[in-house]
């Protein structure tokens, strides 16, 4: 017995002398911070703007920097967003930038954005009232995919970017011209005659209007043959529209000296002509500007061969 208990302790005492083969597992832990989104106000603006009736188009820039917090560099694979401005979604969408940045680096990104404003009544006000000063609210949500050396990481949907977006241009007043091709003076019957005025109206600016005018002289030589308003026309941001007048003077009230211009002119006389009188411009209603003898345009008329 004394021997079998020996055997047994200098077996126990040999076992746990022998070295150990298992080895210890230590799996790294990391801190994964979401990247951080601000906004750039310098580089965040409302390009142009076409209101209902001259386009219904916004196109707008959203500068945003974005800042990687962890010690690690990433690459931004994608970055799911909706865009909401006045509180009205305007645009969904996917980007896949693949950015690299580095450890506690940023990058500037551009975001550009194409939209409708049809139908969207509260968009549509505040976008006019931003051409009086009054900036628009705006939020970027969603969520993004970036990874690092090892791992891929998907944010939770969230608010990335908040806050207010400006006008880059103001409204410009149009250009002016007239079209003499299609200016003409014809007999609508044996004593009415019909004088067409045609213009070219061109907006330079990024901001889409409105036109019209309110007790518009039409002068023959210097001479005033009668005043008329003129009916709302629309200006696209950028473009050029054409306007067509149509001026019926009553011939019992017209001058000698008028008659006698306008028989010559339907006989086939060039006759000078000039258009007097304000141009109201209309954003919306919102606004409305006054370009003083903004219809200072002249031109000649004569009877052409499309007259009827």
């Amino acid at each position: 017995m004394k021997r079998l208990f020996l055997l047994l302790f200098v077996s126990s005492l040999l076992s746990s002398c022998l070295p150990r083969t298992e080895q210890l597992r230590v799996e790294p832990k990391v801190d994964i911070i979401p990247l951080v989104f601000s906004l750039q106000p310098e580089a965040t603006i409302i390009e142009s703007f076409d209101p209902p009736g001259a386009g219904s188009q916004l196109d707008l820039k959203l500068g945003i920097l974005i800042k990687n917090p962890n010690s690690f560099a990433i690459n931004l694979r994608k970055l799911n967003y909706q865009l909401a401005l006045a509180g009205t979604r305007i645009e969904t969408n996917e980007l896949e930038p693949n950015y690299y940045i580095r450890a506690y680096g940023e990058v500037p990104i551009s975001i550009q954005v194409k939209a409708s404003v049809e139908g969207k009544s509260k968009l549509i006000k505040a976008i006019a009232r931003a051409f009086t000063g009054v900036n628009i609210d705006f939020s970027l949500d969603g969520q993004t995919v970036f990874e690092s050396l090892t791992h891929e990481f998907k944010s939770s949907p969230e608010t990335l970017v908040s806050g207010k977006i400006a006008v880059r241009n103001e409204v410009l007043l149009p250009l002016m011209s007239v079209n003499t091709v299609e200016t003409s003076i014809y007999l609508l019957r044996a004593d009415a005659p019909v004088i067409k005025v045609n213009i070219w109206a061109q907006n330079p600016g990024e901001v889409g209007y409105f036109i019209y005018g309110q007790e518009v002289n039409l002068n023959l030589d210097g001479e005033i043959l009668m005043s008329q308003d003129i009916a709302l026309n629309a200006l696209p941001a950028n473009q050029v529209t054409n306007i067509e007048i149509f001026f019926y003077p009553d011939m019992d009230y017209v001058s000698e000296s008028l008659k006698e211009k306008i028989n010559a002119a339907l006989a086939g006389t060039d006759m000078a002509f000039s258009l007097t009188g304000d141009i109201l411009i209309d954003v919306l209603g919102i606004d409305t500007y006054r370009a003083a003898d903004g219809w200072n345009v002249y031109g000649t008329v004569s009877k052409s061969s499309s007259s009827p």
